[in-house]
């Protein structure tokens, strides 16, 4: 895949030093973070909707966070008892960009629903 940088976005830990978390964005975070244990220990019965940057344009990036992503519903799901579901609306299946492929989601994680 051929690309020409304009310019170097910075990574997230340049982005941190740049723009540090006040404390009333940490006490935010560490709010949401019981919340979230809560819910994925059933204490809580909302559920979570995890978005992510699944673009085609970069297949090494795609395939690492599928990657890493089904290990973690793997593990949470064994730590549980139950499953966790992966929900996949799958557009770039048909859209694809510079002749890349998109990998499907339900090969790498059985609790996949498209």
């Amino acid at each position: 895949m051929n690309m020409n940088f304009e310019r170097k976005l910075p990574i997230p830990m340049e982005v941190k030093e740049m723009y540090p978390l006040s404390a009333k964005g940490a006490d935010l975070v560490e709010r949401r973070r019981i919340e979230l244990e809560k819910i994925f220990t059933g204490k809580d019965e909302r559920i979570v909707l995890i978005i992510g940057p699944c673009s085609a344009d970069n297949e090494d990036s795609v395939m690492d966070y599928i990657t890493r992503l089904a290990e973690l519903l793997r593990k949470k799901s064994a730590e549980l008892g139950r499953p966790l579901f992966l929900i996949s609306d799958e557009p770039y299946r048909e859209i694809l960009f510079h002749g890349a492929q998109q990998p499907y989601p339900a090969a790498f994680y059985e609790y996949t629903l498209v």
